[in-house]
């Protein structure tokens, strides 16, 4: 009962509930309820352990119905489901559960950290230790309830190592006829443990196979060798049909009818044709094959890596141009301070037309000017001086008229 306390404490804690009782469901009530027949349930204590006044003598005939159970077994193997309490240590003595960073993961995600969790834990790291600790335990346990409930004609019980084989050839589903039980609570006893045989053969099978998988070392190294020797079947194929077509050639060339050794050698060039289709979707299905989970999860990361390279690369060059945009914003409000035409400025620059260009000085190639017309008029092409430096100038009338040397900047 403290322990049922404990846990409804806990749960409330967990759910922030300010009465525990809250948690009390039709589930945990039944389960409670369960849990205290299991312990009430104990054999009728005699005053003095003695045998039975009835003396049975190995020529006796005297045998028992097949209802008939012993009061004390009836009582005694109920108890057996006492075990419930060594799970239940199992779990208060477990480094996962005492562990509190662990609790507070699984709290967050929402994992239960009982019985079950552990027992999956456990199967996952030391299958074989488990399997055998379970298996042992369901040994004793069976073979003990088959004696207790099984009987010879003689009316004894049968000895422990009767019941021992009973167990076994029940629990491996042979079933060799020698032996067999009595009455309905061994028939019962025997149904369980049958099923009991059949889960433990399914979680044999499953732990041998997981024995029996390659390792991601083992893997890679048969991977290896498989396509050195598919490789190297390749080449031969490969020049298998390259002389197989010459004789082909070169016999149709000496008969022009087809004959007998035509008609083989062309045979076995389909034939290499064939193995060489074969080898190639064998390479294919060996390189699928091993590409596993670990190697997913690394060429994610690697992608990861490369997209951020990117992205941080991607800003670097927005930073850098920048200055650009703000140089050309400031170029496009000197021409609409020359012109004061934005529209047909915007198109002029966009289409790089003569209207807003600069043009690099013939006879000092290291000066750029700028000019702005008013007008498409483009440059005149001939050179003239203004302050002291030859300059181009426009041809049209009206940006001469205005006279406007258009020299607005010169860049060195």
């Amino acid at each position: 009962m403290h322990n049922i306390h404990t846990d409804l404490r806990l749960y409330a804690v967990q759910n922030s509930l300010q009465d525990y009782r809250v948690g009390l469901t039709k589930t945990k009530i039944c389960l409670i309820v369960l849990e205290l027949l299991i312990c009430a349930i104990h054999p009728v204590p005699h005053s003095s352990p003695q045998l039975e006044s009835e003396e049975v003598t190995l020529d006796s005939s005297e045998s028992y119905s097949f209802s008939y159970t012993a009061i004390d077994v009836g009582l005694g193997l109920p108890m057996f489901a006492r075990l419930y309490l060594f799970g239940r240590s199992i779990v208060f003595h477990s480094h996962l559960v005492r562990n509190i960073s662990l609790r507070s993961i699984s709290y967050l995600n929402q994992v239960s950290i009982n019985f079950f969790f552990l027992m999956k834990i456990y199967l996952q790291q030391w299958p074989t230790r488990c399997l055998m600790t379970c298996c042992t335990i369901i040994f004793l346990i069976g073979s003990w309830s088959l004696r207790a409930c099984s009987y010879k004609p003689t009316g004894e019980h049968l000895t422990i190592f009767d019941a021992m084989w009973l167990f076994i050839i029940t629990f491996t589903t042979v079933g060799y006829g020698d032996l067999y039980p009595s009455t309905y609570c061994g028939r019962g006893i025997a149904t369980i443990i049958g099923f009991i045989g059949l889960l433990s053969s399914a979680l044999l099978i499953s732990v041998l196979a997981q024995k029996l998988l390659l390792t991601r070392e083992e893997k890679y190294v048969h991977t290896f060798v498989s396509n050195t020797e598919l490789a190297k079947e390749r080449q031969y194929q490969a020049a298998n049909i390259v002389k197989f077509a010459i004789k082909v050639w070169f016999l149709k060339r000496q008969n022009k009818e087809p004959s007998i050794r035509c008609i083989q050698v062309q045979k076995k060039l389909f034939q290499s044709i064939y193995h060489l289709k074969e080898i190639k979707k064998q390479q294919r299905n060996s390189t699928d094959n091993c590409i596993d989970l670990h190697e997913l999860v690394t060429i994610q990361q690697n992608t990861n890596m490369q997209i951020e390279e990117t992205v941080q690369h991607m800003t670097e060059i927005k930073l850098q141009s920048t200055p650009v945009m703000a140089k050309s914003t400031e170029y496009l409000s000197e021409c609409f301070s020359c012109t004061h035409i934005p529209n047909q400025i915007c198109i002029n620059i966009a289409n790089n037309c003569p209207s807003c260009m600069m043009y690099r000085n013939d006879e000092d190639p290291n000066v750029i000017e700028t000019r702005c017309c008013i007008s498409d008029c483009g440059p005149s092409y001939q050179v003239s001086m203004h302050n002291g430096r030859p300059t181009y100038f426009c041809h049209g009338d009206r940006c001469n008229v205005k006279m406007s040397p258009t020299v607005l900047d010169s860049l060195n």
